[in-house]
C-alpha cells in the first residue's frame, strides 16, 4: 500500500539508538505473568500478575526491590486501569468485576453489566474520574463503556469496523485516554465525545506484510505489533514487537516518529514476549522506561534513553 511504502521510508531516516540499562530487573518469587504497569503519582511502579492475580508495588523501581501489595484471592486476570484521585482501578477480567483499592485495601467492588461481561475481549482504562471498558465482539459488536465509580453504567459509544481493529490497551493520558489497536499502527486519542484517530507516520514492522494478508484472507489471524503504549510530555512512546527483542517507538502528538530504541545486544529469541510499558517522565535524569516481560522469565526489566 502506499501509505505504508512511504512510512516504511520515513522509518530509514530515523535512527535506532540502544536503550540504557537503569538497574538490575525487578523480579518477585510468586510474580508468574507480569501483565500491565501502572505509575502512581510518586513515581511507585505497579504489576499486575494476570496468572496469580497479585499487585505488585515498588515504590522504588531502581532500588530493585518488589512487593505485593494485593494479594486478594479474587482477583482473576487483573489489569490496572489507572487512578481516581488516589483510589486504584483494578479490572478483574476473570471475574467480571471493577475493583477499587486504598492503601493496598480493597474498597469497593462492581460487576460489569451483561454487554461488557459477555464480550470476547475487554480492556480498562480511567479518565476524569470515569471508568472506561472496551468490549469488542465479532458477533455482538463492540463499543466503549462509561462507568462510576459507584458502579452505574453512564454511558456508551459504539465502535465501527472490524472487532479486531479496536483490540488494544487503554491508556491514561492526561485529560484523554488512549485507545491502541494492537494490530495496526494507529492510536485512538478519546477526550470527552470526540475520538481523533492518530496513524503512526514511521512506524515499520516485518510483520506488516501478513496484517495485509489477513486482510484480504491470506491468513487466519493478524499479528500483534503494537501491544502497549505510554504517553510522556509531549511524546508517546509505542512498544513494536520485534522477534525477540525490545524495541520502542517515540512518536510527537501528531503520530510521527521521531527516534527509536532497542534493548542493548539484540537477538533472535521466540520466547521473548514484552507484554506492557511504562515510562515515567519525572524520574531524575530523564525518561525512566519500565518493560514488563512475561517469557522467558518475568520481570521488569528498567531502561533510561541516551543523550
Amino acid at each position: 500500500m502506499p501509505a505504508d511504502s512511504l512510512s516504511r521510508s520515513f522509518s530509514q531516516t530515523i535512527g535506532e539508538d540502544t536503550l540504557l540499562i537503569a538497574s538490575e530487573p525487578l523480579h518477585a518469587a510468586d510474580l508468574a505473568y507480569p501483565r500491565t504497569l501502572l505509575l502512581d503519582s510518586t513515581g511507585a511502579l505497579l504489576v499486575s500478575d494476570g496468572k496469580n492475580g497479585g499487585i505488585w508495588r515498588s515504590t522504588d523501581p531502581l532500588s530493585g526491590s518488589l512487593e505485593p501489595l494485593i494479594a486478594d484471592a479474587s482477583l482473576s486476570a487483573p489489569y490496572l486501569a489507572g487512578f481516581v484521585r488516589d483510589t486504584l482501578v483494578i479490572f478483574s477480567a476473570g471475574s467480571n468485576e471493577v475493583v477499587l483499592a486504598h492503601e493496598g485495601n480493597v474498597v469497593r467492588r462492581f460487576s460489569l453489566n451483561d454487554a461488557d461481561a459477555g464480550a470476547a475481549l475487554r480492556y480498562a482504562g480511567v479518565r476524569n474520574a470515569r471508568i472506561a471498558i472496551k468490549s469488542l465482539d465479532e458477533d455482538e459488536g463492540s463499543h466503549l463503556s462509561w462507568y462510576a465509580t459507584s458502579g452505574t453504567h453512564l454511558d456508551r459509544d459504539e465502535l465501527r469496523g472490524a472487532y479486531w481493529r479496536h483490540a488494544g490497551l487503554l491508556k491514561s493520558d492526561g485529560d484523554s485516554l488512549l485507545s491502541l489497536r494492537g494490530y495496526l499502527p494507529q492510536l485512538d486519542v478519546i477526550d470527552g465525545t470526540s475520538v481523533d484517530s492518530v496513524g503512526l507516520y514511521g512506524f515499520d514492522s516485518p510483520m506488516l506484510a501478513r496484517t495485509r494478508s489477513f486482510e484480504y484472507g491470506g491468513v487466519e489471524s493478524p499479528p500483534l505489533i503494537v501491544p502497549s503504549a505510554s504517553a510522556c510530555g509531549n511524546n508517546w512512546f509505542v512498544l513494536n514487537t520485534r522477534p525477540g527483542w525490545i524495541r520502542i517507538d517515540r512518536y510527537d502528538r501528531t503520530g510521527r516518529l521521531l527516534r527509536a530504541y532497542i534493548q542493548p545486544n539484540p537477538s533472535f529469541d521466540r520466547e521473548l514476549l514484552p507484554t506492557d510499558i511504562a515510562v515515567d517522565c519525572s524520574a531524575a535524569g530523564g525518561p525512566l522506561v519500565a518493560v514488563a516481560i512475561a517469557s522467558p522469565d518475568p520481570e521488569i526489566r528498567l531502561y533510561t534513553l541516551p543523550r
